[in-house]
């Protein structure tokens, strides 16, 4: 009877499977977004060239480079089939990232999720540090360009420009419709006439991503080292400052659904992670910089903001996939949900996909089946002599067990 119901299912199955592709044929597939190889040969070569090799070229940019005139602070958006972000141009800092296919509620009239809020801002998502001075209150910037509006596989960028005694810095921010990561090229000019060495830190801010109450789903400050992942989650500890310098590739705040990381392109020296007033700060930091007078030098830094899928984090770099983790039966898990997700890319509907994962669990494990019920139509067999057993030697349960012993 099991065997036929088995049958019957792979077959309904099938009828399912090729019937829905009939009815409702997928849609063409959009140009992904690029690829992380592709990534890595692009920033490798905004790095390429060292201070020495750069020198001469830099020093006679450097010497034609235009007064700087600061201009005023003014929101700048930029508009994706993703997500809808607003940016100070006062320092670049984020001030708003809402996730279009995301609601805080069920209701059909909910606010759609925004991962940057009041308590947040004051932390200055997305805000650059210089030898540990926070550029967005101390250092003067400007800023000429428009919001920017991308259609899926459009790419765009945003360049603010800032000063702080005699230090040039241009920070440019790439966007692509297709994703939530942003790719940023911190470009440093030393404009004076002496060498200086900086030190950049990058910063990222999230409020409580979950319930205070749910012990299933807690906000947790991530990064990602040398040695794998390292978390925290008390608020109490976290509320004394962590930190890590462990080789840090990537540090970010977290729930199990959506996550705010910034990840330098060349490993970063120390990671820190405070929480104080309701919100989550984390931050990188990396060596200093040498710069000679007239140089120029590019340092790389990404940003993922969304939710934690993993067709999105596979095309970020430093392994920022690894904040997916199922824990003890992560080596089962991963590749059900990746054959979940295969099934799902053919039928579009996770109900299909759930049954046809069923089926093929079914298949996996039929021998085990088969040899389970064998050994239960044996065991049926046994009972009436078991019982024979019972009653025959109810009164002396030591030469029961010593027959039944013998009987198995």
């Amino acid at each position: 009877m099991d065997n036929k119901n088995v049958i019957l299912a792979v077959a309904l199955s099938i009828v399912v499977l090729f019937g829905w592709n009939f009815l409702f044929p997928p849609e063409p597939p959009v140009q992904t977004a690029e690829q992380p190889a592709e990534q890595a040969q692009k920033h490798a070569a905004q790095q390429e060239a060292s201070p020495e090799g750069a020198a001469p070229a830099a020093r006679e940019k450097a010497a034609e480079l235009p007064a700087f005139a600061p201009t005023p602070g003014q929101k700048v958006t930029v508009d994706t089939p993703l997500y809808r972000a607003v940016f100070n141009s006062h320092g670049g800092v984020l001030e708003k990232f809402e996730l279009k296919k995301f609601k805080q509620t069920i209701e059909p009239d909910s606010a759609l999720v925004d991962l940057v809020t009041m308590k947040s801002l004051a932390k200055a998502p997305m805000g650059l540090l210089l030898d540990g001075r926070p550029t967005w209150k101390e250092a003067e910037w400007s800023f000429a360009g428009e919001d920017l509006s991308l259609a899926a596989g459009e790419e765009g960028a945003l360049s603010f420009v800032g000063e702080l005694k005699g230090l040039r810095f241009e920070r440019r921010l790439a966007f692509n419709g297709d994703g939530y990561l942003i790719d940023e090229t911190l470009r440093l000019t030393n404009s004076g006439d002496k060498p200086v060495e900086v030190k950049t830190g990058f910063t990222m801010a999230s409020a409580m991503l979950s319930a205070e109450d749910d012990k299933y789903n807690l906000t947790r400050v991530t990064f990602y080292d040398a040695s794998g992942l390292e978390d925290e989650s008390d608020v109490e500890d976290l509320a004394k400052g962590v930190s890590d310098a462990n080789g840090v590739k990537w540090g970010a705040v977290e729930s199990n659904y959506f996550m705010l990381a910034v990840s330098p392109l060349e490993t970063a020296t120390l990671g820190k992670a405070l929480y104080e007033d309701g919100a989550y700060r984390v931050g990188v930091e990396k060596a200093g910089v040498s710069l000679d007078a007239g140089t120029t030098r590019d340092v790389g830094v990404d940003y993922y903001l969304g939710p934690k899928e993993i067709k999105d984090l596979e095309n970020a770099p430093n392994n920022l996939a690894a904040a997916i983790n199922y824990g003890w039966f992560d080596f089962v898990a991963a590749p059900l949900i990746k054959l979940l997700h295969f099934f799902y890319g053919y039928v579009h509907n996770y109900g299909v996909a759930i049954i046809l994962l069923t089926v093929v669990i079914k298949l996996l494990f039929w021998p085990l089946s088969q040899k389970s019920y064998k050994s239960m139509e044996q065991m049926k067999k046994l009972q009436p002599m078991m019982a024979q057993i019972r009653e025959k030697h109810k009164d002396d349960r030591q030469k029961m067990n010593e027959e039944m012993m013998r009987l198995y």
